[in-house]
């Protein structure tokens, strides 16, 4: 007696097939779509997390590098305050201190009356009054309690864009200066991340609404997008269906626990 090979059962089961009632193959076609339908049921909760992890990792990463800022600027205070190396040592520190933030473009350090004091980009520094940027003066206020985590900005000599993050330095009540790094806005992205990302919408923002920094740079967002997200009341995280320029979109929204930032990620959904 033969042995019976898979090929001789798959043809078996096939003819099989042929010979099933109607009623047969319509149950078969019914359970397969259900099959279907509970399955696409399934993976649209799966796609609105896979939106909201990736907010996350967004703002994970705006965590690791707004407490990278805050740590260099309290140890340049302390370093400013007690060092007694000359300017050009100074100077040296300051550039090793940026080599460590690789989202830091410059390190300054402004006297207590504004002036520009010390600057890792140029040595010796430039006279420069800045007493009257916003920077400083809301550093001040804090009284070196926080960072100050200042609007993008356009480099007036450069031409780039920059935002200021800043902290003032008091030795016991007596303010000595305000530590600012220049920082790139895009490096609060991980832009390479999203360069592969062809449907996807990314914006950092200020927990007033001010936008520090978008992906992709060019895209026009619709007036109403940030509106209907109702930021200002919403929960801590969120997610929400939504409109993108008429195209649909899953969005989702987490509100920094440490800093005034807020990360809004958006995908749109395919058709």
């Amino acid at each position: 007696m033969k042995p019976i090979t898979r090929g001789a059962k798959l043809r078996a089961y096939f003819k099989r097939l042929n010979y099933l009632s109607s009623w047969e193959k319509g149950m078969r076609w019914f359970l397969k779509g259900l099959l279907a339908l509970t399955l696409l049921a399934a993976t649209a909760p799966a796609r609105a997390q896979e939106v909201s992890f990736r907010a996350r990792l967004i703002d994970q990463h705006l965590t690791s590098i707004m407490r990278g800022a805050e740590i260099a600027t309290t140890a340049i205070g302390e370093t400013f305050i007690t060092s007694r190396s000359n300017d050009e040592e100074f100077h040296a520190y300051l550039n090793r201190i940026k080599a460590q933030l690789p989202e830091a473009r410059a390190v300054l350090v402004l006297g207590a009356d504004g002036m520009l004091l010390h600057d890792s980009f140029s040595f010796p520094a430039l006279e420069l009054d800045l007493s009257q940027r916003v920077y400083f003066k809301e550093a001040v206020a804090r009284r070196g309690a926080r960072l100050y985590v200042g609007t993008a900005k356009i480099g007036k000599s450069s031409g780039v864009p920059f935002i200021p993050v800043a902290k003032a330095i008091y030795d016991g009540p007596d303010l000595v200066g305000v530590v600012t790094l220049i920082i790139t806005p895009a490096r609060l992205l991980q832009q390479s991340r999203w360069d592969d990302c062809l449907y996807c919408y990314v914006e950092i923002l200020r927990a007033d609404g001010q936008t520090l920094t978008s992906y992709p740079s060019n895209a026009e967002r619709p007036e109403d997008f940030l509106m209907s997200l109702d930021l200002q009341n919403a929960s801590v995280m969120g997610f929400k269906r939504m409109m993108f320029h008429e195209l649909p979109t899953k969005t989702s929204w987490i509100k920094n626990k440490d800093y005034p930032l807020i990360t809004v990620y958006s995908e749109i959904e395919p058709h």
